[in-house]
């Protein structure tokens, strides 16, 4: 299993957005797709939601309603359950490319 934990999540109670600071949800390198699960760390619990979409690097849409508000909450997305073979085939090539651009971007200098 996978987690990513970069940054903090905000959510009101009864809306299914959240708001993320310094996320980078959006890059497909990372894995995160619609199904994988938030888990928003509590005091002595979690909260789980499964991700409806990716909107962009800070916004994510649930699938329900967030039940009770956080704000700069401690976060972590599952991502390995819901990945098939075919998307971690382009999570593959996605990081491959990246890394590529870094590697042409060194030879540049």
């Amino acid at each position: 299993m996978a987690m990513y934990e970069v940054g903090t999540v905000t959510g009101a109670a009864s809306q299914a957005r959240v708001t993320g600071a310094t996320t980078k949800w959006s890059q497909e390198a990372l894995g995160i797709l619609p199904g994988s699960i938030l888990v928003v760390y509590r005091s002595g619990s979690a909260d789980l939601y499964a991700i409806k979409s990716v909107d962009s690097d800070t916004q994510l849409t649930l699938t329900r309603n967030i039940t009770t508000a956080f704000s700069g909450a401690c976060y972590g997305i599952i991502t390995a359950e819901t990945a098939s073979t075919s998307s971690f085939a382009n999570q593959l090539a996605s990081a491959f490319a990246f890394w590529r651009s870094v590697v042409e971007g060194w030879s540049m200098a």
